[in-house]
């Protein structure tokens, strides 16, 4: 069994013991796998080689101190080598070692057969080189970093290893624990020495935390690991999703009206497919364009007829393929959305997809090209006549053009906006019985037009990018915000409708595949709640650097004009 979601309130004092053996502690199948594989990998990185040393390998994070909990955890292993002679080296050296890590570990993964499957992380190699060990139970990620011996041969420290390491601290100006690795076998023999049983209290204290993580109270600085430990997806579960929806989608394809002449293609859409998916809760979007759809308004009971032919082929698909995850299709009411979920058979993540069918009023339009205006000019026409046109009702036809918006962004900037959806996920749970909020893609655009405006830069301080949101957000009165990136002035019936849609009443955030989709709305949605929400946000400590002092956020124009 994978790990469902625990309610750790529910249980009372005496069946603790047996919540944390069936629940959080590894199988020992599981466990024994991936130790036979972290061994072998650690073989590996000693064998001999012509240019470099390494005096051995450190097994840290909750893998080294034996408190890993079930479903996905971390790992590091630290690999010392003896041509670094002071503690600065490491970082000097980082690239050329990490370089010989990569190259060690490549070789690994195509030649040795692992109890664990093991996966080597697309990261950026000049930073860190990740492994991630899978069994069908446990995921651990381990980090494989590059370090100076302080300890040497001796398995105790010394007074001369710790005035080293203050002298060098102050030599490089690094930050507290910049050499903390150096001495991963210390920290490893520290928890050694302490019984199971008080490993078992620090898993059900680790999984209490996890549950009531608090983003009000994460330090600025801390922001980074906030993301990576709270929000990112997990890797594997992602590459499961990925490998599922290639199964469901060319399944569609082939075998719906197949004795008709109507033809499907089916494209993703969604934070899932965009890279902005958080850890729970992701929710996405297959769209399905069919030939029969003629125009923006065709007729309804096409529409239902589409529904209903992909309702039948879903079911065929689930029962006819294997899949990594659990694929449940939910109940169908004609004429609701159709949707389906797919779950992780181990972790407690799941993403929600709704089937949406759509005129492809792009038609086959190339990677890299805009649409043509004449794609805009007759949707416009449709805007006019208030009792047939809701304003973004059509925005699913340009799928496409949003999740390629999004999709070439730079992974931070998808970090900070998987920070921003959580930060609206607490608003949204808060404040819902007092008002309609504007939908979270205004957020996420606002997110990267600050960034856009502010920043650009593929690495920043994720504290000031969310300041800077939260600022806009308070602002929302004076925001005026579009892209021009597939639609712009030069046509005179577009010029015309986008100088009658930023003149309209703020906040104006215009979707930059849709110019009729006003996501900022005006006066329909309540933002002065959430404007509210973040002027008390200000005062948290997401704000506020080592010192105490003030983040401060970036200069952001609150027009695009």
């Amino acid at each position: 069994m994978g790990i469902r979601e625990s309610h750790l309130y529910e249980k009372p004092s005496e069946k603790l013991e047996e919540f944390i053996q069936n629940h959080l502690r590894p199988s020992e199948d599981c466990q024994k796998d991936i130790d036979q594989s972290v061994d072998t990998i650690c073989e590996v990185l000693q064998e001999p080689c012509p240019s470099l040393t390494v005096t051995g390998v450190a097994k840290g994070g909750s893998y080294g101190r034996r408190t890993v909990l079930r479903g996905n955890s971390d790992g590091i292993l630290v690999v010392f080598f003896g041509d670094l002679e002071q503690f600065q080296d490491q970082e000097k050296r980082q690239y050329e070692l990490l370089s010989k890590i990569w190259a060690q570990m490549k070789h690994c993964e195509s030649t040795w057969k692992l109890a664990a499957k093991m996966e080597l992380q697309n990261t950026n190699r000049s930073s860190r080189v990740t492994i991630q060990l899978s069994t069908k139970q446990q995921s651990i990620t381990f980090n494989v970093l590059p370090a100076f011996n302080a300890l040497g041969l001796s398995e105790k420290s010394s007074l001369w290893t710790y005035r080293e390491l203050k002298r060098s601290l102050d030599m490089v100006k690094a930050r507290p624990g910049e050499f903390s690795v150096c001495f991963t076998e210390l920290q490893e023999k520290f928890f050694s020495n302490y019984p199971s049983k008080l490993k078992d209290l620090i898993l059900l204290v680790k999984h209490w935390f996890q549950k009531p993580a608090s983003l009000y109270i994460t330090p600025g600085h801390l922001l980074d690991k906030f993301v990576k430990d709270f929000l990112q997806p997990n890797q594997t579960f992602q590459d499961q999703i990925k490998k599922a929806l290639k199964i469901i989608c060319s399944f569609l394809e082939e075998n719906c009206f197949r004795h008709s002449t109507t033809k499907i293609q089916v494209i993703q859409g969604g934070s899932t497919v965009k890279g902005t998916a958080l850890k729970t809760g992701s929710d996405a979007s297959l769209v399905v364009f069919a030939n029969s759809l003629k125009s923006y308004t065709s007729p309804k009971n096409e529409r239902y007829n589409i529904i209903k032919e992909i309702h039948e082929q879903l079911e065929a698909c689930r029962q006819e393929k294997d899949f990594e995850v659990k694929f449940e299709i939910s109940k169908w009411k004609p004429p609701w959305v159709l949707s389906f979920t797919l779950k992780s058979k181990v972790l407690n993540e799941s993403v929600d997809f709704d089937v949406l069918p759509a005129f492809n009023a792009l038609g086959e339009l190339k990677s890299g090209s805009t649409p043509s205006p004449r794609t805009y000019t007759e949707l416009i026409h449709l805007y006019k006549p208030s009792d047939v046109f809701l304003e973004g009702e059509f925005s699913v036809c340009f799928t496409k053009l949003q999740r390629n918006f999004v999709r070439s962004l730079p992974l931070k900037l998808k970090d900070l906006i998987r920070l921003l959806k959580h930060w609206y996920k607490g608003c949204e749970k808060k404040l819902k019985q007092k008002g309609s909020l504007p939908p979270k893609y205004a957020l996420e655009l606002l997110t990267i037009y600050a960034w856009e405006k502010g920043s650009g830069a593929q690495d920043f301080d994720m504290a000031e990018g969310f300041r800077t949101v939260l600022e806009l957000v308070m602002q929302y009165q004076h925001l005026c915000v579009f892209w021009t990136v597939n639609y712009s002035f030069d046509d005179e019936i577009l010029r015309n409708f986008l100088l009658g849609q930023i003149r309209r009443t703020r906040p104006v955030i215009l979707d930059p595949a849709d110019p009729t989709g006003d996501v900022g709305g005006g006066h329909r949605w309540c933002w002065h709640l959430l404007a509210k929400e973040a002027t008390e946000w200000l005062s948290s400590l997401c704000f506020k650097d080592k010192s105490g002092c003030p983040i401060q956020p970036w200069n952001v124009p609150k027009k695009v004009i």
